[in-house]
């Protein structure tokens, strides 16, 4: 009957273990869906159905995300770096050290700026 659409839809969800960072089990999702409507769709009712679609997503998202306990293992990482950099004195000479190679770096020229 032209009533009707025998439409078909075919999903795939492809999970990969990643490197752990900061301590933290990663995975990579990939989506794919394959959508045949077999006949006319309102453009209205195809946009509605793919946000419905990718909405799967997001709420996943929500429920599994780990960027907190990542920015954590990360800090965490950092900080003891942080307390091993030199200070004082020795930060000058550092930083010294610093623009000396970065001046004699083949091509490299000093830029004046004009600040209001």
């Amino acid at each position: 009957s032209s009533k009707f659409v025998r439409a078909s839809s075919y999903n795939f969800i492809k999970y990969e273990e990643l490197s752990p960072r900061g301590g933290v089990p990663q995975t990579k999702v990939s989506y794919f869906q394959q959508a045949d409507p077999r006949g006319l769709v309102p453009k209205f009712l195809v946009n509605s159905k793919i946000v419905d679609s990718l909405k799967y997503l997001g709420d996943m998202r929500k429920k599994y995300d780990k960027s907190l306990e990542v920015d954590q293992a990360r800090r965490a990482e950092l900080i003891p770096k942080i307390g091993n950099l030199p200070v004082g004195e020795r930060a000058g000479a550092v930083e010294a050290q610093f623009v000396k190679l970065i001046n004699e770096r083949k091509g490299s020229e000093e830029v004046k700026l004009k600040l209001p």
